[in-house]
């Protein structure tokens, strides 16, 4: 492993406008990719996981980052009233795929014997 390097990318400098740490942390995995993969790995991680925050903060997202519970909006339909609508829909597509499906292994099965008996009558025929 070699000793380090001053390195400057251009690849992460559109970044400086946003964050400096940003553009620190993808020189450093863009630099360590070849020499210590280990190390590029965990300074890709923790770009993404600075971008990730950063852009849940913009769309204020960020008390889920904290693990805080989003404030409630009192119009939204509970999920057991969504999952009443849903289920009878669910259902029914189920049961018709369910039918679907015997029928096409009643065909396939139909199919088969035919062959079968189809190859019957030639093996007779030919050996007789």
């Amino acid at each position: 492993m070699s000793s380090y390097q001053p390195f400057n990318s251009p690849n992460f400098q559109f970044l400086a406008a946003v964050n400096s740490l940003l553009v620190e942390l993808g020189t450093h995995a863009e630099r360590y990719a070849l020499d210590n993969p280990n190390t590029s790995t965990m300074k890709s991680r923790q770009l993404g996981e600075l971008l990730a925050q950063r852009t849940a903060a913009k769309h204020g997202l960020e008390t889920t980052f904290r693990g805080e519970l989003a404030p409630q909006d009192s119009n939204n339909q509970p999920a057991s009233g969504l999952l009443a609508r849903i289920r009878p829909n669910r259902d029914a597509e189920t049961d018709a795929k369910l039918q679907s499906q015997s029928k096409n292994k009643l065909i396939a099965q139909t199919q088969a014997n035919s062959s079968l008996v189809v190859s019957e009558i030639w093996n007779r025929l030919l050996c007789a």
